[in-house]
This record gives C-alpha cells, structure tokens and sequence, in this order.
C-alpha cells in the first residue's frame, strides 16, 4: 500500500526547514580529497580554502545536479542557493560513497544534503529524501550516503491533487500577469472614449454657435430688408408680394414677384423670382403623397426671397391649366385638395379660392394681362393694347382688346369677358381651345386618342413623319409605337392631315390681322430651333416664315435628320392654325420670353387679379 513519504519515513521534514543529521568531526583526514576540489583548493589537506576552489566546487556541484536524470526536478533546487558557513571549527566532509570517491560520471538518483567544510568555510546544500552521517575528521572513511530509495508513484487522484495545488500556487502571479494585460488596453479604450466624447462636444458647440451665428445674420439680412422696404413705403410707396403657382401639363414654376405702388397708382413690378420643376402636377393623379415634395420646395424659394415680417400678408395661389383638365373630375380634386393642405401649413396668406383650375379663358385673360402690363399698356390709359397667342401642350389661347363693333356682334357665345383691373372695366375677346394644344394635336394628327392607349398596341402611322421613321412616344402616361409612310410629297400630305384635324375646330376673327400680337410658348420653341429668331433675345417673323420653315423641313426630313422627328408635322400644324386664327401672311408677331427681363406667361396677370380682387373685397368690407 502506497503511503505518503511524510508517514513512511518520520524524518522528513517540510523543504523549508529540511537538514540532514551530521556529525562533524574535529579535523578531515589528510589522506582523504574533494573529488570535486577545483584547482588551487586545498579541500581535504586542511589548508585554508580559497574563494576559487569554493565557486568551481558550487558550479560542478550545480551542474551534476541539473544533469539529466539527476534528482527528481531540478528546477527547485536552481532556486535553492548554497548556505555558507564559516568559523574555525566548521565540520567538513572527508568521506563520500564509494563510486564518488572513484569518481563515477553520476551520483545516486534522488536529491541529497551535502556540506562541503573546511578550516574557517564550509557549503551546505539541501537534498531531500536523502539520510547521511559525517564522523568526526580521522576517525572514519568520512561521509557514508545510503542508496536513495525510489519515490513510490502515487495514484492519479494524488498527482491530480498535487498537480491543483501547483496551479493553486500559481494562481496569484498569473492573474496579476492578466490583469495587468487587460487593464493596460482597457485603460486606453476609456482614454480614448473620453477624447472623442471630448471631441464631439467641441465640435457640436462650435457647430451649434456657426449655425446660431447664421440664424443672426439671417434675421439680420431680413429685417433690414422689411425695414428697406417698410421704409420705402414711409416715404409714400406701398411694398406688396404675391406668389403664384403655374401647375401646368408638363412642369410646376412658381412665381414670387415684388410690387411697388404709389397711393391710387398702378403697381410697378420690381422683382421677380422664377423656378420650375418637372414633371407637371398631374403626373401625381395615381399618388398624390409624391406631390408634396416638390411644392414644398417651390415653397421654400419663396420664404428665401420674402421677408418674414411680409409672410401673412402675402398671398398665395395655385393656378392649374390644360394638364389638370384633361384628367377625371376625382382625380384632379384629391390633388387640389392636397396642395391646399400644404399650402395651409404655410405661414402665408391662404384664402378658401388659393388652389383652383383655370379654364381657358382665365388664362388667356392672365397671359393678356402680363403682356399689357409689362408694356405698359394698361398704365397709359387710351393707348392702344396688344393681343396674345399662347400655343401650350394640350391647349391654345388668343386673347386681345376688340376696336371694331363687328367683333363684338359677331363672336360666339363664351368668346368675349369682361374685366375688372385698376378701376378699369375691359370687353376681351378670349378663347382657349382645349385639346388643340401641340402635344394633344400630334396625338390626333397620329390618329390616337386623348387618355387612351392604341387598341391592341397597334401602331400609329402619319404622313407627317419621315418614311423611314419606327419609335415610340409617351404622352400623358401613355407609350405610342409611331412610325411614317411613303410619300412623294410629304409636306402637303401631312398639309392636308392637319386640316382635317382643324376643320370647324377654330372660329376666325377678321380684326386679328389689325392688332399687334405677342406669341409665348411653343411658338417660340419652334421658331427658335428652326432658328427663325434668336434663342436668347426672341424676334419678330412673319405667318409665313413657319409655311415656309415647314415646307423646308418636310422635304429634307429623308437628307437631314433633325433633332426631333415631329419638326415637320409640329411646323405644319402651327403655321395653318395662325391661318385658321385670320391671320395672312405677312402679318408680323413679336416672339419673346421675356420683357424687362419678367417672364411673359400667365402668372403675373393672374397675381395682379388676384391681389385687385382681395383689395376690392377690403373695400367694400370697408
């Protein structure tokens, strides 16, 4: 039965306090050596022993002992240092086992305690499980070691045992060891935690006080333009905005357009923002949520321009034309009623009317109103005015002041209104005709219908396309496949299409060729490409310059390719609708864009109605 080595040999002690039971002798016996004396040591001779002999003995001992299969585990005795010993009577060893003194190559297994001693020094090593006695000097063969017994292996639950208390031992340093590896990095974490947080505080400070320092000069720019302009008006000039909203069939443009007027004067125009975006209002019928983007953003364009303190007492309006009266009664009213909800979270002047659909004839009122005005027409009184024509995508507007009584006898009903401006009552000659717009009269010129896709996705042929010509065309959400078709003389067979198309369609008026008209819109797109005026400036042409630039471009469709295939039927169709109008020729129209550097559309006459209106309704509220 295996027993621990404590219980089988009372002897053994803890390695601490471990010795060995000597017995010194008085003197070594001279005829006895050190086989492990080192050179110039006088061990064994009684003579006095040097500090050579003594390190070479330590190193050879040390050595012996770290030999391979020497002891049981070498590394606790190279962490037990030699016990010196000094004094004149210090007991030495004169004698050692048999195979040391005929110097055998190993000593015996297992660890041992030994003291070398001499006259005034000796060495004592620790050596466990080894039992030796010493005789006094000159009376024995000195040192005499027992055989080491070997260590009985002890059961697997007794090393496991021994194994965890190493570990236990072990437990202090190597936490302290990890430990110190974590705190290190986590210490930088923290540091680096705090410095960006440091950071972004800075940073959010400095951000903050910028923008607080932009919100100031803001305010500032803007107070000082409300005291520029409430100061004009100190000095006799009354300062007014108006916003309008042109919501047509193939873009949304707002207007914000600055008024100065003197007391019971007619209002000047001083400035005019402008921005336009596409696709127009009623591409949102099917989603009127999609809406709301982008007349938000036209919104924001007008609180940049206007100051705040003029925000309630300007008026804001949403026109909407030909694009939102071709759509179904329901789905043209969720988008008004849409726009109207944003318009009311808006910090301007919102009436119950702000968001309607013009018919045709308000607009080519409005359009006559703009051009008038800026001409400066309708501030001289007796001068004589000018008429309109307004070529749009799915509608056509003329409107001008009749001189001669047989127009006014002679026009069909809903052809003349009357307008109130400026203290002023005008009799207008005014006419929209909805569907003859350029977009609408190519679908008809095409043989389509108006909001309804080809039957069977068959193809739309048309004499007034190039005869090689294979596309397709998208109009009011709807995708035609046109092509052309063989012809000799392709000018006069598309001639001939599009007078069917605007037979009976359009009432002439004789007067026409007697007014000066201004034309907007697409016939000034068309004139400008076929370069028949300035793109930039405008120009003056004559009814028969489009005869003329149609026929051209009709012949020479096959020879040079133009930028669009339609340039031959839209030409075609626009120089027979001016002859369908009453207008020869040779009659002269002035094309342009702008005067005065203000856009020449509807919107600004249809502001000044507006504001007229809510003025005449303060003063008989008055």
């Amino acid at each position: 039965m295996w027993r621990h080595p404590r219980k089988s040999r009372p002897f053994r002690r803890p390695v601490e306090a471990q010795t060995v039971r000597l017995r010194a002798e008085s003197r070594a016996r001279p005829d006895e050596e050190d086989p492990y004396a080192g050179p110039g040591s006088d061990s064994g001779r009684g003579g006095p022993l040097g500090h050579t002999g003594v390190q070479t003995r330590r190193d050879h001992f040390r050595a012996d002992l770290a030999r391979p299969g020497v002891g049981h585990d070498p590394a606790p005795n190279a962490r037990r240092l030699p016990r010196l010993r000094t004094g004149p009577a210090a007991p030495r060893l004169h004698a050692a086992p048999a195979h040391w003194a005929r110097g055998a190559p190993t000593r015996p297994r297992g660890d041992a305690t030994c003291t070398w001693a001499g006259p005034g020094l000796g060495i004592s090593w620790l050596a466990p499980w080894v039992e030796a006695e010493v005789t006094p000097a000159g009376a024995g063969s000195g040192l005499r070691l027992p055989p080491a017994p070997r260590r009985p292996t002890p059961p697997p639950a007794a090393v496991a045992q021994s194994s965890a208390h190493k570990e236990m031992r072990k437990i202090p340093s190597n936490g302290n060891l990890k430990m110190t590896k974590v705190a290190y990095p986590l210490g930088l974490l923290v540091s680096l935690f705090i410095y960006v947080a440091y950071i972004k505080w800075h940073w959010a400070s400095a951000t903050q006080a910028f923008f607080s320092i932009t919100e100031v000069a803001t305010g500032a720019r803007r107070g000082q333009q409300a005291r520029t302009a409430l100061g004009t008006a100190a000095r006799g000039h009354e300062v007014f905005y108006g916003i309008m909203f042109d919501a047509g069939s193939t873009g949304t443009r707002v207007h914000v357009f600055q008024f100065t007027r003197q007391p019971r004067g007619t209002p000047t125009l001083t400035h005019e923002t402008f921005k336009a975006l596409k696709p127009g209002l009623s591409a949102y019928a099917d989603d009127v949520e999609k809406s709301t983007p982008g007349i938000q953003e036209l919104l924001d364009v007008a609180k940049q321009d206007i100051p705040f303190d003029f925000w309630k007492a300007t008026p804001l309006v949403l026109k909407a034309t030909a694009g939102l009266r071709l759509l179904p009664g329901e789905k043209a009213q969720k988008l008004l009623e849409k726009v109207k909800e944003v318009f009311k979270a808006s910090p301007f002047l919102v009436g119950d009317d702000c968001v309607s659909i013009m018919n045709g004839t308000d607009e080519g009122v409005s359009a006559w109103i703009t051009i008038n005005f800026l001409t400066g027409s309708l501030e001289t009184p007796g001068r004589s005015s000018v008429g309109m024509l307004d070529l749009g995508g799915g509608s056509t507007q003329i409107t001008f002041l009749p001189r001669v009584e047989g127009t006014l006898h002679t026009s069909p009903p809903g052809h003349l209104t009357s307008l109130q401006m400026f203290n002023r009552t005008y009799k207008l000659y005014s006419y929209s005709y909805l569907g003859l717009g350029l977009m609408s009269a190519r679908l008809a010129i095409l043989g389509g219908v108006e909001g309804t896709p080809a039957a069977d996705g068959k193809e739309l042929v048309s004499p007034c396309l190039s005869p090689s010509f294979k596309g397709e065309w998208e109009h009011a959400e709807i995708t035609y496949r046109i092509s052309g078709q063989k012809a000799v003389n392709l000018h006069e067979l598309c001639a001939s299409r599009v007078s069917e198309i605007l037979r009976n369609q359009v009432h002439r008026v004789a007067e026409v060729k007697d007014v000066d008209f201004y034309a907007f819109s697409y016939y000034y797109d068309l004139a400008a490409n076929v370069g028949l005026i300035d793109a930039e400036k405008g120009g003056s042409l004559t009814v028969g310059d489009f005869e003329i630039a149609a026929k051209y471009v009709c012949r020479t469709v096959e020879t040079q390719p133009q930028s669009s295939p339609f340039l031959c039927m839209d030409l075609t169709y626009v120089s027979l609708l001016l002859r369908e109008f009453g207008f020869p020729g040779n009659k002269v129209l002035k094309l342009t864009r702008k005067i005065d550097n203000v856009e020449t559309s509807w919107a600004l006459g249809a502001a000044f109605h507006y504001i007229d209106s809510l003025n005449s309704r303060k003063s008989r509220a008055s």
